[in-house]
């Protein structure tokens, strides 16, 4: 006869293994807490450098003929330290909301692995309590 509390189990893991957040949610469980967001923030790092660069390459190209036209070197100096921490700032700011975004996500993949576990746990006892 088949058990309904089983049935249950095993829909309810099968939902999360076949659910496109539980496949992510597993195997962001994989990884340490520390090494998780350390990971997704050398990501951000990598990808800010990248949009700041065509983001400032595109900015100079809209702006080149009055560069050109005003050319001096106190122009030079102010828009460098002013494009310079215009960049730390854009980057801070960045991985802050990676931080913040990278934790959130561990947090909620520790949850739904933790179901998915006591799940498993459950179904295994039964098949136990059975023998």
């Amino acid at each position: 006869m088949i058990n309904k509390n089983k049935v249950r189990l095993m829909v309810s893991m099968e939902a999360i293994e076949q659910n496109k957040e539980g496949k992510e949610s597993l195997a962001v469980c994989e990884y340490r807490r520390r090494d998780y967001i350390g990971l997704n923030m050398i990501f951000t790092f990598i990808f800010s450098v990248f949009a700041f660069g065509i983001a400032l390459l595109l900015f100079f190209l809209c702006k080149m003929e009055y560069i050109f036209d005003n050319f001096d070197i106190s122009l030079i100096t102010g828009g460098g330290i002013a494009v310079i921490m215009l960049y730390f700032l854009f980057l801070i700011v960045c991985e802050i909301v990676t931080y913040k975004i990278a934790s959130d996500r561990y947090q909620e993949a520790t949850r739904m692995s933790s179901r998915y576990q006591k799940c498993l746990k459950k179904l295994a006892d039964s098949y136990k309590a059975k023998e």
